[in-house]
This record gives C-alpha cells, structure tokens and sequence, in this order.
C-alpha cells in the first residue's frame, strides 16, 4: 500500500489539516481521513451584555465586601467581616452576566470544529500503520504512542475531528512547519476544546486524577498566590499551606507518578493547553478531568509546606509557566523552557510564543532553516525593542556562551541547576529605568550604564550535597566576620549572610514564610560551632538556595556578591539601566565587552550605584504584586511607599497613570507627558539625560 502523499496548504485562505478518526473498537487498525480548510481568525459573536472588569465590579459591591479574579477567570465575592465566600453577587438584581464567566466563547459559523491534541511523541522506533481513506488507500506511519492515544480516543460509533501536529503539518516540508509552527495560537486557541493525553491508566492514575478533582474542588487560586476556599465547599482548612491533607502514602504515590509522567517534562505542551478554552481536559486511560483542576491543584499543592518534598519540588518548578496571564511574562517562561525537553532547541522559543505578548512574538520568525543562536537572538531584540528591559541578558552566562556567537544571548539549550533566587524574586538594582540601547548588526548590542567596581577575588562552589556546601562557604568567610563592619552598612556578618542568601530573608520579605536574618545568623554560629538541632535545618536551607556550581566575589570596594561561575579577577561589575540585578562584564582588547552574568551584589539591590545609598531611616522591603512578581516598597516608622525618597519631585510635565495595554499582560504604572501626550512605563526621573544632570557618571558598553 502506498505512503500517504500532503498536498500543498492554501497560504491564501489559511488552510490547516484535520482528520477525521474513523470509529472502531479497541484493538481495530486506525483509519482516518485527512482533508483541508481554512483557519481565518474566526468571528467572536458578542453579547449586548459585556461583563464587568474586576475594578468596575469592585465599584458596585458594598464597602465590607471586595471581588477577587480566580486562576478560572471568575469572579469570586468575599466578605470582610468573615462571612462565608460567594459565586453570587450581593445585589440579586444584578445581571449575572454582568460578572458571570461565560461558559465557552461563541463563534459564528466560518470556524471549523475540531479538537486539537496535545501528547508527547515519544520514540520513534517501532512505529505504528494509520490508513488513510482517499481516492485510493495509503499508510502513514505514527508514533507509538500516538497509535495508543488514538485507539483509545476515537469513538465506536461516529467519526472523531481532531487536529494533531505530527499529522496536519508534513513534518519533512521545513517551510511549511515552520509556517503552521507559528500559527499555533491561533489552532489551539480556536479549538473546540484540547485533550491533554497523559497516557494509559497507570499507577493508578485514575485515583490521582480523582483526588486531585476533587482537592481543585476545595480551594480557588488567585493572582498575587492568594488562596481561598471554593464557596461550595466545608473543608475551609484545606488552602491553608500548614494543613495537613488527609491522604495516605498510596494516594500521594499515584499523585507523584501522575506528575512524572512525560507530558509534563516537555516544552510545547504548555501552551496546547493553556490555550485551549475552559473545556479542556486531561485524560489518562478513560479518565478525564477538566484541565482547570489540574492547574489549580499543581499551584496549590506546590505551595503546602506538607506536601511530600520531592512533590512539592517539581510543582515549584513547574508553577511558572501555569500562572494565570496576568503573572506570565517571556523571562519566566524561558527560564521555564530552558529545564524542558524538547526535540529542536528552536522549540525553546517557539514552544511559549503563543503564550507572550503578540507584540513580543511578532518580532519572532519561526523558521527551522535559521540558526539557534540568530533564533534566541531575535528573541532576546524582539524583547528589548518592545519592553525596553534588558531582563533577559539576566539569563546570560559566559560559560555558556553558543560557539562564536554574542556573549549577551542567553543559551537557553543549556541545562543547568544554577538559578539566580534574586531574579525570581525580583529586585532594584537599576530602579524603576528602562534600557537604554543600540544594536549594530550582527553581534554588537550597546548598552548604557554605570561601571562600579572590579572583581579582586573569586571562590567557587562546584555541586556537592548540603555539608559539602556549607563546607565550601565557610571558606568564603571573610577577615573579621564577627567584628566589622560592611562597606554598604551594617554588620559584616549579617551583610555575608544576605549575600549567601541572596537577600531571601524576612526583612526582605515580610510576606514569605522564609527566616529573619536574626535566625540565620543565630543558626550559621551554632552550626559552624558544632552540631546542633538547627544545623540540618540550616544546610539544607543553604544548599536550596544555592543550586549546582556557584561563585563568591568580593570586589575593590570590598563589596561582596553571588552568582553562577565564570567570573574573573578584573572583571568589571556594573548596573545596567533596564536591569533587575547587577551584571558582571569582561573587558576585552578591542574595548569592548563580554557578559559573563548577573550576580547578587550585597549593597547594589536597590538602586545604590545610581541613586546613591537609602536615606535614615528608610529601608526597602519586598512585596507580591496584586497580578505578577514583587515590588520594592520603602518603608519607615508609621510609612510604606513606592515612591523612592532619593528621587526629586516629578516635574509638572509629568503625571503617573495605570494601562493595562501595554506588551505585558499585567497592570503596570506608567508615566505620562501632559504637554506631549507620551507614555513611558519607566520613571523619566530616571532617563539618561535626568541621571547625568543629577551627576550620575553614565557610559556605553557595547557588548558582543
């Protein structure tokens, strides 16, 4: 019998594959016909009833109740005297579709119907025979795996539409899958619903997915990483991260085999899911739940201190890219993409493009005939030219660096264990500013900033188990921890500390259930003194925040700092304006620059190398925004405030305003020119030409 032959797609009407899965019982050959139609942007009907934004929603409620937005899209109705949570408005005379979440979008009828897959290939060897129904019979070889999913989805009676990535694009017409590849928004999005395939009933999989309905039914997750209770339910304990969930050790072992499962090791399943509307599922054998429960559980869970620790570890790490939209940003997604499998390195970037601002994904051709590094390349100018943040030179290590390609590109095909906590965490080192920059094709990106001063001592920390750390950092400690001062302020101990930490304590964080600096301080002399019950405590809290290789530094100023390995003797530490955190750059020859990475610099988190030090008594404090990330806050006695106390008044030109239109998909300040009408979402305090004026010495680094 003959291959099956594609046919060229039709570029001009939008034509995409489907099949259609013939019916037939469990152990029967696979038929399926395979035709074309268009995928024109459908129509969205609109209702004459639009639905409240959760400000406008807020507005009608009364002042001892606020609305809260769940990870579902709904609105939830809370009351502040404790009166129990509600799904109804207190005004019974109010629309319901005024704040109702609609239950699936309405489409006119120029959409195809159809249900998109989303299942890891798997090997390719020993693969299984489709037919295929045409003028004439062919055979079209599929995975393994596929052959499994497909004899237990297709129906016995009626034929089943889907749309499947290794059928409905031609796998070996390179221009043709890269042109579907970046359509892939819109085929997911348009889809009557995705099934997320886990695979066969397994280890007992039908139980784990149960229990985790079920536990999804309990509790609603909010942006910020607030928990509430569902208002339907009676177990009101079950979202508070210290209760302890009455499941045994069978139950948490079918859960931890669920959640290793393949499908959540790979890149480009993210996105088929969470475009897929509310009706999505996941399904394991023949059991289904809604793929809503299963996000909700995975961000819950992995926030219980009680969940078993090997569990709640690879939920942790997997959060980031299942957040609501309101907190997923292109940064935290690569970082995401960059510990998942997949079979192109391309995909790194491809893979989480429908899930980033259009603005960002415009600026990103998918094309496989293009180099890795030119494709991370257009990645990291399609965000810079749109945020005009440098955030993802933040990514950068020199140690990884792609073959003759530029230092200032991350290598997000580099597997590694070396994770900056500052950049989760968010940090000031540049204030509120944007990037200043000009790139000079092909490998030159300069930059503007300041140079701070130059490494004069490095100490590395290669992977090794919890005392091997501790080990290794007591070698760090230096000349007179326990009596000096630090050249920032403050105790030289405690400054160490924070710098170990990088400044993931209390006072940082009051809203983290993380130490004081008091107890690490406590704990680290006890521990270096002898053994003592807090001393487990205390490694194993080192050894997770310092993941894999490491390097200490300490600077000519006698500033010290943290970050992943790579950095020399000489090297230069600077902030750059768009950053987060301090960069470490090498100067070469030609006068130009290398990025060798970003780092933790105790004393340069807060905007000091360009704003000068914190005024007496002020000090910063860290809290979670409302939608993504944390916020520096200043903070004094019977005082909290965004507002930096180093910065002048804003000038009269200047006004600060809320859009939340901007490439971001969350709420952020912005500043407006009255006289002009510009926008900037970056504090004109802070332009280059305010910072000289106020005598800050700024230069260029061009970078390669």
């Amino acid at each position: 019998m003959a291959p099956y032959k594609y046919t060229q797609l039709g570029r001009e009407n939008e034509e995409i594959r489907l099949l259609s899965l013939m019916p037939g019982a469990r152990d029967d050959d696979i038929f399926m016909h395979i035709f074309h139609v268009p995928l024109i942007i459908p129509i969205l009907e609109t209702s004459e009833i639009k639905r409240l934004s959760l400000e406008e929603l807020q507005r009608t409620l009364p002042d001892n109740m606020y609305a809260m937005k769940t990870i579902d899209g709904r609105y939830i109705f809370k009351h502040r005297n404790g009166n129990p949570n509600s799904w109804d408005h207190p005004d019974p005379n109010l629309d319901r579709a005024l704040y109702d979440l609609p239950k699936h979008r309405n489409f006119a009828e120029n959409k195809p119907k159809y249900e998109a897959l989303s299942y890891v290939w798997g090997s390719t060897e020993n693969p299984d025979t489709a037919h295929v129904l045409g003028e004439a019979l062919s055979t079209i070889q599929i995975g393994a795996s596929l052959a499994v999913a497909l004899r237990q989805l297709r129906y016995k009676d009626k034929p089943r539409i889907l749309w499947i990535d290794s059928i409905c694009i031609n796998q070996n017409d390179i221009p043709e899958r890269s042109h579907e590849i970046g359509r892939m928004r819109n085929i997911f999005s348009f889809a009557d619903q995705t099934i997320i395939w886990l695979g066969e009933e397994a280890d007992d999989s039908t139980s784990a997915l149960f229990t985790i309905q079920h536990f999804a039914g309990q509790v609603e997750y909010i942006g910020g990483g607030l928990v509430a209770y569902n208002p339907g339910t009676k177990l009101l304990e079950w979202r508070h991260s210290n209760f302890h969930l009455p499941y045994d050790t069978k139950t948490w072992s079918s859960i931890r085999a669920l959640f290793q499962r393949p499908w959540f090791s790979r890149v480009w399943v993210l996105q088929e899911a969470l475009l897929g509307d509310q009706g999505s599922s996941v399904q394991c054998g023949n059991t289904c739940i809604p793929f809503t429960a299963l996000r909700k559980a995975m961000l819950v869970l992995g926030r219980k201190v009680t969940t078993p620790s090997d569990i709640r570890s690879q939920l942790l790490s997997y959060s980031p890219g299942v957040l609501p939209e309101s907190m997923r940003e292109l940064p935290e997604l690569l970082r995401w993409a960059k510990h998942r499998n997949c079979s192109d390195p391309r995909d790194k970037i491809y893979g989480v493009l429908g899930l980033v601002s259009p603005l960002i994904a415009e600026g990103i051709t998918c094309d496989y005939s293009v180099p890795v590094a030119e494709v991370y390349k257009s990645a990291v100018l399609s965000y810079i030219i749109v945020t005009k943040r440098l955030h993802l030179l933040q990514h950068c290590q020199l140690i990884q660096i792609f073959g003759d390609g530029p230092s200032w590109v991350p290598n997000w095909s580099f597997e590694d264990r070396n994770i900056m906590i500052g950049i989760v965490l968010g940090r000031y080192a540049a204030g509120s500013s944007s990037a200043a920059t000009l790139y000079r094709a092909p490998n030159t990106l300069e930059v503007t900033g300041v140079f701070f001063t130059r490494v004069t001592s490095v100490k590395t920390k290669y992977s090794g188990n919890a005392r091997e750390t501790f080990q290794a950092i007591r070698k760090w400690e230096p000349e007179g921890l326990n009596s000096r001062d630090y050249i920032a302020g403050g105790s030289l101990i405690d400054a160490f500390l924070e710098t170990i930490y990088q400044g993931r304590t209390k006072e940082r964080y009051p809203g983290l259930r993380i130490p004081h600096s008091w107890e690490l301080r406590r704990s680290y002399l006890e521990a270096v003194d002898k053994d003592n019950e807090d001393r487990d405590a205390i490694l194993n809290y080192v050894y997770g925040l310092n993941f894999g290789a490491m390097a200490f530094i300490t600077t000519e100023k006698g500033y010290m700092g943290i970050g992943p390995p790579g950095v020399e003797e000489g090297d230069y530490v600077c902030v750059l304006l768009g950053t987060e955190l301090p960069m470490i750059l090498r100067p070469t020859p030609s006068g130009e620059f290398l990025v060798v990475g970003s780092y933790f610099i105790h004393g340069l988190m807060d905007g000091e190398a360009l704003l000068g030090p914190i005024p007496s008594p002020w000090k910063t404090e860290l809290y979670r925004r409302k939608d993504s990330g944390y916020s520096t806050h200043f903070v004094k006695p019977n005082e909290k405030t965004l507002d930096d106390p180093r910065l002048p008044p804003l000038s009269s030109e200047w006004i600060e305003v809320n859009r939340d239109d901007g490439p971001w998909p969350i709420s952020k300040s912005f500043f407006k020119n009255v006289v002009t009408g510009e926008m900037m979402d970056s504090d004109p305090r802070m332009l280059p030409q305010a910072l000289v004026e106020r005598g800050v010495e700024l230069r260029k680094f061009k970078l390669i």
